[in-house]
């Protein structure tokens, strides 16, 4: 009995904590939504929204609900306490982390003509939209090390990163659009993605988690 009351205690800190991180974002969110539109306009405003829906629609494509997948292999190696299975689990993830980045970002550059005609019914968009590659490849490995994070139930690490994320990328991306103006909006979602990424893979990184190597025969048998 005592031992469920732990349990349920655990799950309802992890969900407290978890919670308050996605709060905290989309504050932040709301508060860079301002900004733009203050700083930009609805033109730049709009230019932003419509670069980062391209964004989150290739990631969504790229990323093969991988993410989902792998924090329930993780959390299951993880429990059994076996390092050898977990160094096995996160190997094989995080080769499918880097297939599906990558996958992400090439359909980027070769769809980035057709999503600029479709987007702005002209083909002056198709270098910015190329950029863009980019900013897919780090969300993705990004969403994975956020994933590792949950599959260790390291869920204390993973809302800092999720807090410390957004604010520095805040901070980031509104000095680039007060000195740059419209001309920041793909640098700034350059920096965003690239400032989550430098921030989750440093949560996980520090926690030395058993690793091995693994061929990509193996990964695909």
């Amino acid at each position: 009995m005592a031992k469920t009351k732990d349990t349920y205690g655990k799950i309802l800190k992890s969900t407290g904590i978890f919670g308050g991180s996605q709060v905290f974002n989309i504050m932040i969110g709301v508060l860079r939504t301002k900004v733009v539109s203050v700083l930009l306009g609805p033109n730049g405003l709009g230019l932003m929204s419509l670069y980062q829906s391209v964004v989150d629609m290739l990631r969504s494509v790229s990323d093969l609900g991988l993410s989902f997948s792998a924090v329930r292999d993780i959390s299951s190696a993880h429990a059994t306490n076996d390092r050898s299975r977990m160094a096995v689990a996160l190997s094989v993830f995080r080769r499918l982390l880097w297939f599906t980045s990558l996958l992400g970002a090439l359909l980027c550059i070769l769809f980035a003509r057709r999503i600029s005609l479709i987007a702005f019914e002209d083909t002056a968009h198709v270098l910015p939209i190329s950029l863009l590659s980019l900013a897919i490849f780090a969300t993705t490995l990004s969403a994975g090390q956020r994933a590792i994070l949950q599959g260790v139930r390291r869920i204390g690490d993973m809302a800092k990163a999720n807090i410390w994320g957004s604010l520095l990328s805040f901070v980031f991306s509104t000095i680039l659009f007060l000195f740059f103006g419209e001309k920041a909006v793909i640098p700034a979602i350059l920096i965003i993605a690239l400032t989550m990424l430098s921030v989750s893979a440093f949560y996980t990184l520090r926690l030395k988690l058993p690793a091995t190597s693994l061929p990509w025969q193996a990964v695909f048998a």
